[in-house]
Parts: C-alpha cells; sequence; structure tokens
C-alpha cells in the first residue's frame, strides 16, 4: 500500500467525526474543551488519553453493567492517531506526567496514614517491553502511555503465543498483584495517520485488536490557547475520580439509548 492510499484511508476515517458537545454533559464539555485549548490541541487528540487515565484510577472495584448478566471492569485499550504536529506527545506526555503525581500523591498519603510505613515518593514502574514502562498501578489497574506503538507493535507481534488478551492478562498482570483483584490494564497509545491502516492489519491471531478503541482525531483548526481559571488541573480531576472509586464498589450501568447505540 502505496502512501498515498494510505492517506486516503486515513482521510476517510477522519471524516467519521465525534459531536463531543453531544455526546458530553455541557459541564463536562466545557471543562475539556479548555484543557485541550490549554495543550494547543484538537479535542479529539485529548479525549481516549483522558478516558483511559480516568478509567484506570477508578481502579478495580469498578464495574461497568453493559447487561444483566454481563459486566465488564474499567479496562481501555485505545489508539489516538493524528498527523505529524498535532501535539500527541505533548498531550500523552502531560496525561503521563498528572497520572504519576496523582499516585505520587496518594502513596506519600498513605505512609502518612500508615505509622509503620516508611516514604517512598519515587514511582518505579514495572518493564512491559525494553521501551515501555507502567505509568502507574492503582490498586491492581495498569495504566501504560505509549507514544512510540510501531516500536512495541513490532516487539509482540513477534510473540505469537502472548498476542492475545488471555496471555496479556496473565503475563502483565499476575506479576504485579493478585489476579483475584486486578483491574485490568489501561494503554492509551499514539501513532501517525500515515500508518494507522498498517496498525490495524498487523498479524493478530488472538483478535487484540478487536478491543482497541480507535480514533484518527480530525486537523487542528485555529485554536486560543488558554486554561480558564475555574478550569480544575487534570491532575485535580484524577485525584477526584481515585477517591470517589477508592473504597466502595461502583456498578455503572448503560442507559437505554446507550445500550441501543450498542446493540445497533
Amino acid at each position: 500500500m502505496n502512501m498515498d492510499e494510505r492517506m486516503e484511508i486515513f482521510k476517510l476515517a477522519q471524516s467519521y467525526k465525534i459531536s463531543w458537545d453531544l455526546v458530553l454533559p455541557s459541564a463536562v464539555y466545557e471543562v475539556v474543551l479548555a484543557h485541550a485549548q490549554s495543550l494547543g490541541c484538537e479535542l479529539d487528540v485529548l479525549m481516549l488519553p483522558l478516558f483511559v487515565s480516568v478509567a484506570s484510577f477508578m481502579g478495580p472495584n469498578t464495574k461497568i453493567r453493559v447487561t444483566e448478566s454481563w459486566s465488564e471492569p474499567t479496562s481501555l485499550l485505545a489508539i489516538v492517531a493524528a498527523r505529524r504536529g498535532e501535539r500527541k506527545s505533548t498531550v500523552l506526555n502531560h496525561v503521563k506526567k498528572c497520572s504519576q503525581n496523582t499516585q505520587a500523591e496518594h502513596q506519600i498519603q498513605e505512609t502518612k496514614d500508615d505509622e509503620n510505613g516508611s516514604p517512598e515518593t519515587e514511582l518505579k514502574g514495572t518493564p512491559f517491553f525494553d521501551d515501555v514502562t507502567e505509568t502507574c498501578n492503582v490498586r491492581g489497574s495498569r495504566l501504560f502511555v505509549i507514544d512510540n506503538l510501531e516500536v512495541v507493535l513490532k516487539h509482540v507481534t513477534t510473540l505469537s503465543s502472548f498476542w492475545n488478551m488471555s496471555t496479556l492478562q496473565k503475563t502483565v498482570i499476575s506479576p504485579c498483584c493478585d489476579t483475584s483483584s486486578a483491574g485490568g490494564i489501561n494503554v492509551i497509545a499514539a501513532a501517525q495517520g500515515l500508518d494507522i491502516s498498517e496498525i490495524i492489519n498487523y498479524p493478530d491471531p488472538g483478535r487484540l485488536l478487536d478491543r482497541v478503541l480507535v480514533l484518527c482525531a480530525r486537523d487542528a483548526e485555529t485554536l486560543r490557547i488558554s486554561l480558564k481559571p475555574s478550569t480544575s488541573p487534570m491532575q485535580t480531576i484524577l485525584q477526584r475520580v481515585y477517591d470517589m472509586h477508592n473504597k466502595d464498589e461502583i456498578t455503572y450501568a448503560f442507559s437505554d439509548d446507550v445500550f441501543q447505540e450498542f446493540e445497533r
């Protein structure tokens, strides 16, 4: 497939636009839009990284009930594809930093609450592959923020026995936590728009890519880069998500409209 053909596929995917102002409650939309403006990126580039990070901080006690007999953990695998210069790395680095700072603050607080504990402020991520280190681990719910997806795929597609969800979970989660309480894996990765057609056609014997959300971000228009004073910092948002889901088991259910869209 030549470059022109790859670009046509990416442009076609871009044409399926998401109206975030219709998907999100107005208050939430205003907050995430303000953060996108502060980062100088299109909202499409920010949404999946933010969704995945929030899902990770919900932790293993949170479930999504699709039907009465079907529930899923808050585990998301996602790829945001965009042209060069659309600030993908800026967004991923910001999400990574905010996620790590949030976990570090909670580790410090938990150490203070434990009279026998000793301060441990430095996060030491668990290696996944040579080029990928765990961003943070929220009570067993592991977050990976990957800015070099092509390199990672070259690693995993050479391991045919690894390239499926069951083996991935056993390999990645088991060494780090009790699998009975494991929250799952949350991965957000960035890719160049030209490469997305090749990525989704990678060898996939375990059909892992069937579980991956892929968003081809629209090209940025002229953006006003500013953060409203009333907008909560992203780290504060993640802290509130963590605090809300830290102690109690919470189950979210699909609304009737969402379930109908899911069935469609």
